[in-house]
């Protein structure tokens, strides 16, 4: 029964990182929309390739961590539940 709580646990906590990931790629892809607006006033129109890029990789950052970090606590998640 106890095997069973930490594995619901880990997959609540699974969920939860992914939701986080997600809404961290939803802020980024608002910002970056923001900011190449903001971007084509002051450039005539061009786009600003560099903010779109920069976005881009703090989204993929901000995935590899949160799958990393939910890694990281499975032993801690399965003490916790077993103790």
């Amino acid at each position: 029964m106890e095997v069973e709580q930490s594995s619901i646990f880990y997959v609540a906590f699974l969920i939860y990182t992914h939701i986080l990931f997600f809404f961290s790629f939803f802020l980024l892809v608002c910002l970056s929309l923001i900011t190449n607006k903001q971007a084509n006033k002051h450039n005539n129109g061009r786009l600003n390739v560099e903010v779109g890029c920069y976005g881009i990789f703090a989204t993929r950052i901000a995935g590899r961590l949160s799958f990393y970090i939910s890694f990281l606590f499975l032993p801690l998640v399965v003490r916790w539940s077993v103790s």
